[in-house]
């Protein structure tokens, strides 16, 4: 799941690194995006959880509750966060309850994420769900958090500069998903123009040929570059 994609791309990260020096994107950074379902997955129901009371039916078919509450948010998140560390047997199912989580995010529920995704004293699982989720969410106000969080690029010494540098090229795809492409555009020539990382310059470019219509999605594209670099 998220860790895995996250953390593949770290090590990939390391040994491209070792090898090369100053090389594209396409060929020293890849999300494999096989090892982990795609985002773009169609919702569907999610499993009602315990609101607290031991009287409270679980159900697989059951409709998400109404509560929106930050409280109840955070309870919801912790358990996927425990989910992510765990084989999945159907990972379809644990990409809808995302999605389903995702689309009813509300402002202050953003902002949590954005501020859980930007501590690097965090735990990495939740450092990628929180990415994860804003990611899934298609409104402006999710694609501004993303934004921001690719922005900031002042690491401390004691930060682990491939796995903050795997966080946003996570958030750059996942700026893809917002509903105005005009904006997407905006935000992908700005990032692109600004960041100190040839890595995460190279992918903005991709993403930007992608949203352009010359060139297949991110994990199309990271996929065609790993064959060419494992039969080089």
């Amino acid at each position: 799941m998220f860790r895995g994609r996250v953390y593949f791309f770290v090590a990939l990260v390391g040994i491209f690194a070792f090898l090369l020096t100053d090389y594209s994107l396409r060929k020293k950074v890849l999300i494999v995006k096989g090892l982990y379902k795609p985002q773009r997955q169609e919702a569907s129901l999610v499993s009602r959880q315990l609101a607290g009371s031991a009287k409270s039916v679980v159900s697989e078919q059951a409709t998400p509750t109404v509560d929106q509450s930050l409280e109840f948010f955070k309870k919801e998140f912790n358990r996927e966060v425990v989910q992510i560390g765990q084989l999945q047997n159907d990972p379809d199912k644990v990409e809808s309850r995302m999605q389903v989580l995702a689309e009813k995010l509300s402002l202050e529920q953003m902002d949590y994420l954005f501020a859980l995704m930007s501590n690097a004293e965090i735990n990495g699982d939740e450092r990628s769900l929180a990415v994860e989720l804003l990611s899934l969410n298609t409104s402006l106000e999710a694609h501004a958090k993303l934004k921001e969080f690719i922005a900031r690029e002042s690491f401390s010494y004691k930060d682990r500069v491939d796995f903050e540098i795997a966080l946003r090229a996570q958030a750059i795809e996942g700026l893809l998903n917002c509903s105005d492409k005009n904006v997407i555009v905006q935000t992908l020539n700005e990032l692109k123009s600004k960041t100190k990382y040839s890595l995460l310059s190279d992918r903005e470019e991709r993403a930007l040929a992608f949203i352009k219509g010359v060139a297949p999605s991110l994990p199309e594209q990271d996929n065609a570059a790993l064959k060419k670099l494992i039969t080089k």
